[in-house]
């Protein structure tokens, strides 16, 4: 049997490839060793029928030259791309390098960015990085391990936000080990910087994203893009997660005979002084329906500001601000996280985010969305920290104007939409099947895990 080394760098890999059907299915074709950070025992737990073995995987910090050719190479790459994304991360980096002792040296980064900002320099920088960082010491033990376990392909579940994954596909791919990348999110990439890892193949989610990653890195040839969705969404159309309202208020604490808004909050760092918008829709609720509809705000874990927790602390009625079940020293979901999620998208009378991938996930479930795209009243910072930045985004663009979700653009627009997805759940129904479909390219089966698991088995069956 044909040996997978999986490769799991961060913890919101585990939901996607262990939590998933995935591992169960790849397990009928393949002999699986995971080679993870993570040491949690829902991972062991759920993966242990499945696989052939663990082993530890320890992060590697970027230092020296490869460190300096990286912090190029990323800001040349957004200099080149010029997406919406990277020309916000230029003006950011710019107005925080306004002092006159951080200037000269973001000015020289700009220059050198602006010189090698092309794609055949890109591309040589790209390789001499990958280069540079097989000559470490933590390569020669990579090397010294694959030599040993002589896997037929090494799979990483997670090419961004995970960089202790890159050197061991790096050091497999040098091997001629066939090695596949999943890219991530849907927007990592105009909203990430550049792939470092020459991947043989890439697991993407849609046909867009293949088309995209294609068009930037013109070496990747198109047969070797497989689209296979995202396993996140299997689990909120897999009837064995579902729970009755009931339930779903009983874990949580909510009344089941009123209805709830799910507000989804972004990272604090990101989203500014989005305390303020909660505070809104609170009072709005309590003005409007007065006991009669509930506000569930679920914090995002890997970052809530102290004004929100505040927030949360002022125990306002019909007002939950439940704990997301994540384990945050290996910012993962638990196991018991993929129902009180699942369920909680399912049964929300409507759902707000200033701009998401939640609103895909409400959107592929028929449930009412209401995007952000207004600054909090008595915004303190200059726009390009402001909140329509993300809705403008590439990637998020096309979801803002497609007619699936509401865009608000004041205090009164917000309201008025939260009455509306309150009296008429259906209310953008219709726009909501129609984006969804082709955002997946048709494929609404939602066994995304299985697809994911069928490309690899593809993969080694074009490398025998």
């Amino acid at each position: 049997m044909k040996k997978i080394i999986i490769i799991i760098p961060r913890g919101e890999s585990v939901r996607n490839f262990v939590f998933s059907s995935f591992l169960e299915e790849l397990s009928n074709h393949a002999r699986i060793t995971i080679l993870t950070t993570v040491d949690h025992p829902d991972l062991f737990e759920k993966s242990r029928n499945f696989v052939a073995g663990f082993d530890k995987l320890a992060p590697v910090e970027n230092t020296g030259l490869v460190r300096i050719i990286r912090t190029i190479v990323e800001n040349a790459h957004e200099k080149w791309t010029g997406s919406k994304a990277a020309q916000n991360y230029w003006a950011i980096r710019d107005y925080r390098a306004r002092k006159s002792n951080t200037r000269l040296k973001r000015n020289l980064l700009k220059l050198i960015a602006a010189l090698v900002g092309n794609r055949a320099v890109l591309r040589f920088l790209t390789n001499l990085e990958n280069l540079l960082s097989l000559q470490r010491v933590e390569a020669k033990r990579f090397r010294d391990y694959f030599l040993k376990t002589k896997p037929d392909l090494v799979f990483n579940t997670s090419h961004v936000h995970g960089t202790a994954g890159e050197l061991p596909s790096k050091v497999s791919q040098s091997l001629g080990i066939p090695t596949a990348g999943f890219i991530f999110s849907w927007d990592n990439l105009t909203s990430r910087s550049r792939i470092f890892v020459p991947y043989d193949h890439y697991l993407v989610w849609n046909k867009a994203m293949k088309n995209e990653l294609c068009q930037i890195y013109d070496f990747v040839h198109e047969s070797n893009v497989h689209v296979v969705g995202t396993p996140q969404f299997d689990f909120h159309h897999d009837r064995e997660q579902y729970w009755s309202r009931e339930e779903l208020c009983e874990v949580m604490g909510l009344n089941p005979n009123l209805p709830y808004v799910l507000y989804t909050t972004g990272m604090d760092i990101h989203f500014f002084e989005e305390h303020k918008h909660v505070t809104t829709v609170i009072k709005h609720l309590e003005d409007k329906y007065s006991a009669n509809v509930q506000l569930v705000v679920r914090t995002y874990v890997k970052g809530t500001s102290q004004e929100m927790m505040r927030l949360k602390d002022a125990m306002y009625p019909n007002v939950f601000f439940p704990t997301p079940a994540w384990n945050k020293d290996y910012l993962m979901p638990e196991y018991e996280d993929i129902k009180q999620y699942t369920n909680l998208l399912r049964h929300a009378a409507l759902g707000i985010n200033a701009a998401s991938t939640v609103s895909l996930e409400l959107i592929s479930l028929g449930v009412p969305v209401i995007n952000i795209n207004y600054n909090p009243e008595g915004f303190s910072l200059p726009e390009i920290f402001g909140y329509s930045r993300h809705i403008n985004y590439d990637h998020y663009a096309p979801v803002a104007a497609s007619g699936a979700v509401f865009v608000a653009n004041s205090n009164e627009e917000l309201r008025a939409m939260i009455d509306i997805s309150i009296t008429d759940r259906n209310c953008l129904e219709k726009a909501q099947k129609r984006f969804i479909e082709r955002f997946f390219d048709g494929r609404l089966d939602y066994k995304f895990a299985s697809q994911s698991a069928s490309a690899l088995v593809n993969i080694l069956k074009i490398n025998q």
